[in-house]
């Protein structure tokens, strides 16, 4: 009878640690952000910067690699891939390819961004890296080159690898790069329906044509991570791009995801204090057993938008800090120790108005014409001119060879909230303008490309 009251005792502690063991569990895998694509505004964040798994958000940089590969000509839409014994062998979700196959390149990208399908994601890997593990290191060397400082990857596919992690700030970076660099070829993510040998396949995504706006991207799981999304919804001219980690299922996922990005619309349409605790108010037992752990936050900081559609580096999600010169910044910023894109530096907005000279000011005549059918690279919005001016100037020197001083040029902006300066560098064509962001993002240096015409 001991025996079996022992036994029973150890049982119920058991039982009882499994269930308040289950609920950090499950919030350890929850993690969110939602960020304006164009201004590098970050509405919303949870763990962000926390590892988690990517599970099939992997596939987005798979797809990535394979649109370079297109881009410089190494690869060819209708060029057959084969199909080798490991990709063959890979575990569902899958298409059922058989060793000794060959299939178009432009059904494997169709494949795995409504089927997701993993066989069809190490025929892409092989036939550009000519192993999985070679291809990983090359997807591993392009998110590094995108700012994304805490991904790994080791296989193509996302199947469960406990080296592969990356966090959602990085994943919404790869998300922003690839409408940013691949704008043609990022509609491949709004294709809801693929037809391949006699079987149609729906999307994963079920936002697209269910939540007005969507067009994008990418959903993933694996026990591991929970159900992951990550969403680009653009509305009235906004563009918001949402990643959320750890969903118990994928519809209560879904329903996160889509009361997030309300709460990011809603902040374009004024009443900061009252989103701010609508945002708070987001709660989701549901979806995660801890519902302290999905409390957001929102500080809004209004700032000039570009119009030149999907303009920012990834890197303007860097982590949270302070301002090189040591004053603090608001936490909407979220843009590390460099001054915001296109953000109003806290410290400049509560500074005297500053001097009135503007060095490097919009020229006028015909240098002014020519520089308006031009590209050019914003490096941040500022209260104080000198401020602008130092900002575009530190670019400068940060690009060598890339940028000069002459480019510098510091444009007023009239708002509701009184005067910015906008710090740019312009004469740039679209190729220029692009390398000069993505080299200052390497060197954790955040800007925004501006096409002609752009205000």
């Amino acid at each position: 009878m001991r025996l079996i009251r022992a036994a029973a005792a150890v049982t119920a502690v058991f039982l009882v640690t499994a269930v308040f063991m289950s609920a950090p569990a499950q919030a350890r895998k929850y993690a969110s952000i939602i960020v304006d694509a164009e201004t590098g505004d970050v509405l919303h964040e949870r763990h962000a910067s926390d590892l988690r798994y990517p599970a099939s958000l992997t596939k987005i940089m798979t797809l990535m690699l394979a649109f370079d590969a297109l881009k410089s000509g190494k690869l060819k839409l209708d060029q057959r891939l084969r199909v080798s014994p490991h990709a063959a062998a890979q575990p569902p979700s899958k298409l059922g390819l058989r060793a000794g196959q060959s299939v178009k390149v432009r059904d494997l990208i169709l494949a795995l961004v409504t089927k997701s399908a993993n066989d069809a994601a190490v025929v892409l890997a092989e036939g550009l890296g000519g192993t999985e593990s070679g291809f990983a290191r090359k997807m591993t060397d392009r998110a590094r080159g995108l700012g994304m400082s805490k991904t790994t990857f080791r296989n193509a596919s996302g199947l469960p690898d406990p080296r592969q992690r990356t966090t959602a700030r990085d994943m919404a970076k790869l998300g922003i790069a690839m409408m940013r660099d691949y704008p043609e070829q990022y509609r491949y993510f709004s294709v809801q329906r693929f037809t391949w040998n006699g079987r149609t396949y729906k999307n994963h995504n079920h936002l697209l044509g269910r939540y007005e706006g969507t067009d994008g991207i990418k959903t993933g799981y694996i026990r591991a991570s929970g159900y992951n999304l990550v969403a680009s919804v653009e509305r009235n001219g906004h563009r918001l791009v949402g990643v959320v980690f750890g969903g118990r299922t994928g519809a209560s996922r879904d329903k996160h995801m889509i009361k997030l990005l309300d709460r990011g619309f809603d902040h374009y349409k004024g009443g900061d204090s009252l989103i701010q605790e609508a945002f708070k108010s987001i709660e989701m037992p549901s979806l995660i057993a801890s519902a302290h752990a999905a409390t957001p936050a929102i500080v809004p900081v209004p700032r000039p938008r570009p119009t030149s559609g999907v303009g920012l580096l990834a890197h303007a999600l860097s982590p949270r800090g302070e301002m090189a010169d040591g004053s603090a910044f608001s936490a909407g910023m979220n843009l590390g120790r460099e001054a915001a894109v296109g953000q109003v530096a806290q410290g400049d907005a509560e500074d005297s108005p500053g001097p009135t000279r503007l060095v490097g000011v919009q020229a006028g005549g015909e240098a002014a014409a020519i520089e308006a059918e031009a590209w050019a690279i914003q490096v941040g919005a500022f209260r104080v001119a000198d401020s602008a001016h130092r900002r575009a100037a530190a670019a400068a020197a940060r690009a060598p060879g890339l940028l000069t001083s002459d480019q510098v040029r510091i444009m007023p902006l009239e708002t509701g909230k009184g005067r910015l300066y906008r710090a740019r560098l312009v004469g740039l064509d679209r190729n220029a303008a692009i390398k000069a962001c993505r080299h200052l993002a390497s060197r954790d240096f955040s800007c925004i490309t501006l096409a002609p015409g752009a205000s």
